[in-house]
């Protein structure tokens, strides 16, 4: 089947088909992205009050941009709406369920005295339940200095709705600067396998007509079809086909393009195409219909339809109409209508009214769209085949150090020293191609005590550009290279950070996993004065404590947010002795996934591991009927 896609923008959802337990739920959350009214504007958040926040070049915790929620008089505040809806665009209850929310936030004037605030209101049924709240920056904190806040609360029943809002609250002076706002939900209901080809599906956006125009639905014959925000199935609107004694119809269109935007063939496109509808007035004699007329070349090639309401349903109870059909060859385009048929009275109201085109199922060998025994036969044909031919490296490198210029300081805006009240470190980029591992240049790491020569834990963060899912890598590989005179510490060791972690607040309540170089192997010693490859098993050699269990990390496929490592020496001060000095070069900082090689590439191999067995069958028993 042809690829295709929509011009219609399909409708967000934050539940991506994603196999994690925590997901990231805000859309912008760097503001990187600008909004339609300019780079001032921040794509996806909005103001309660007015403009009152603008996106600053000039002032961001990561990446380009954040965001100035401004210092008037009045509140001032920037929020974004996130439904919780699945795949089919209906609205969620997430009850029960927990939000972590993050967000990074500063003040620059020094006459400050309002505060900063991380805020999310939960919402069900277009009614506010309740709120949670964090007042995290005052006129207390450091001016110029970023500082994390932190809210996590456990959501409400019946919350289908949180608004995130970044607030600059109370009635004094200064604006306060937002940056890297996350929202990350403990899990997520299942998803169908369908894709939304709907764009405006609930009718919740309005046109430039005014609140009763729905964006990207017109009619035929003059305005017969007005939004209602005091009738809906979901959200805060539905669609009123007025009764004129006649028939009528609200109408879209929907293109079949592909990535290039070109009109293709949709022939041969199973589709699902649903709708809801109700009416209210006891004397309602007309008739509710779904229809899909079918157009290729400017003309009508076929239709489907189905008349699915009449007054002998239940009053004021919503129905559900659904159309299951294939695209005739040649279809292009879809007109797709709701429509107040007959000649009899009654107003006909329509809510959730989409075309969905069920996902290719990776199980369904015979592509009947149903996972079923035909499906187990082609595993049973293929049962205990074995291809494997060896692993295939792919490699992701997070640091080589070679993007830096000589005394550029974007490597200090990256890299930084994290201590202890007993530790210091310091940082030197080394541009002598002779000192490095490859390339010209290597990271130079001094660790020392502080003041009297009591030293106990030190050592250098690496704020990652990006978020990386590390639980889909098998190895991380660092290049070390250790000086001659240092001390032999306890430990050299490798800290596995969450985002939005704060330099100058590094303790265990980010912490994800570690790894670590014990003195009997070495440690910050040996070998002297030759680069030595540090390997880490991701799968064998992570450790992980209560710290890290009480953050959600038992084992590796836990970690898919890797916001930060920290590399760090570490020596107990109860065995009497005390922290020294020493020098560590670092270069050449990369994740390795193994994966194995086939020398066929098998359908029913289920888990890419070459060979079919009892795996693949517990795969596939667990999408059993799947699409039925």
């Amino acid at each position: 089947m042809t690829k295709i896609n929509l011009t219609a923008v399909i409708i967000f959802s934050i539940l991506a088909s994603i196999a994690s337990a925590d997901f990231q739920a805000v859309r912008n959350a760097g503001f990187e992205e600008e909004g339609a009214a300019g780079s001032a504007d921040a794509k996806y958040w909005i103001s309660d009050s007015g403009d009152s926040g603008q996106r600053q070049q000039s002032q961001a915790y990561h990446g380009s941009w954040g965001i100035e929620v401004y210092g008037d008089a009045t509140w001032g505040n920037v929020s974004q709406w996130v439904d919780m809806r699945d795949e089919m665009g209906d609205l969620v209850d997430m009850g029960g369920e927990t939000v972590t929310a993050v967000v990074m936030a500063k003040y620059t004037d020094p006459n400050f005295t309002k505060e900063g605030i991380l805020k999310i209101e939960f919402w069900g049924d277009n009614q506010k339940i309740s709120d949670a709240s964090n007042w995290f920056l005052t006129n207390s904190d450091p001016a110029d200095t970023w500082k994390k806040g932190e809210l996590t609360a456990e959501i409400p029943e019946g919350t289908q709705k949180l608004k995130v809002q970044l607030m600059n609250g109370t009635d004094g002076e200064g604006s306060v600067f937002f940056d890297t706002c996350y929202a990350y939900l403990s899990s997520a209901p299942s998803v169908y396998e369908y894709t939304n080809y709907s764009e405006n599906h609930s009718f919740e956006i309005e046109d430039k007509n005014g609140s009763t125009d729905a964006m990207s639905w017109f009619d035929d014959e003059g305005i017969k079809g007005e939004r209602q925000s005091s009738i809906s199935r979901t959200g805060d609107w539905g669609m009123k086909v007025y009764d004129s004694g006649n028939w009528v119809n609200v109408t879209k269109w929907i293109d079949f393009r592909d990535d290039n935007g070109d009109l293709i063939d949709a022939g041969g496109t199973p589709l699902h195409i649903e709708g809801y509808a109700k009416y209210i007035d006891s004397g309602y004699s007309k008739t509710g219909i779904l229809k899909a007329e079918f157009w290729g070349s400017g003309s009508k090639i076929g239709q489907a339809d189905n008349w699915f309401l009449s007054n002998s349903d239940p009053i004021d109870t919503w129905k559900l109409g659904k159309i299951d059909t294939i695209a005739p060859p040649g279809t292009n385009k879809i007109k797709l209508q709701i429509m107040n048929g007959t000649s009899g009275n009654g107003s006909v109201y329509f809510d959730d009214v989409r075309v969905l085109v069920p996902e290719p199922l990776s199980m369904d060998f015979d592509e009947n769209y149903l996972i079923d025994s035909e499906d187990l036969e082609e595993i049973a044909a293929n049962w205990l085949a074995d291809n494997y031919s060896g692993p295939e490296k792919t490699d992701q490198v997070l640091d080589d150090f070679e993007i830096y210029g000589e005394s550029d300081p974007n490597i200090i805006d990256t890299w930084s020293p994290v201590a202890n009240i007993l530790g210091q470190s310091s940082l030197e980029l080394i541009t002598d191609s002779s000192q490095a591992y490859e390339g010209s240049q290597t990271l130079r790491w001094s660790y020392y005590p502080l003041g009297d020569g009591y030293g106990e834990y030190t050592g250098i963060m690496y704020e990652l550009p990006s978020i990386v899912d590390i639980s889909k890598y098998d190895e991380m590989r660092l290049r070390v290279k250790r000086h001659s005179g240092n001390s032999l510490e306890d430990s050299l060791y490798l800290r596995f950070m969450e985002p939005g972690v704060v330099r100058t607040e590094l303790n265990d309540e980010h912490d994800m996993a570690r790894a670590s170089i014990q003195a009997v192997d070495g440690s910050t010693k040996f070998p002297e004065d030759e680069w030595d490859e540090w390997v880490i098993d991701l799968k064998e050699d992570l450790w992980f404590n209560s710290a890290h269990n009480a953050n959600g990390y038992y084992s590796l496929p836990d970690m898919t947010q890797l916001g930060a490592i920290v590399i760090a020496v570490y020596n107990n001060p109860n065995d009497g002795e005390y922290m020294e000095t020493g020098l560590i070069d670092v270069d050449n900082i990369e994740l390795l996934d193994y994966s194995p090689t086939c020398s066929e590439d098998l359908a029913v191999d289920l888990n890419n591991d070459c060979v079919v067995n009892l795996i693949d069958y517990s795969i596939l028993a667990e999408k059993w009927l799947l699409g039925e």
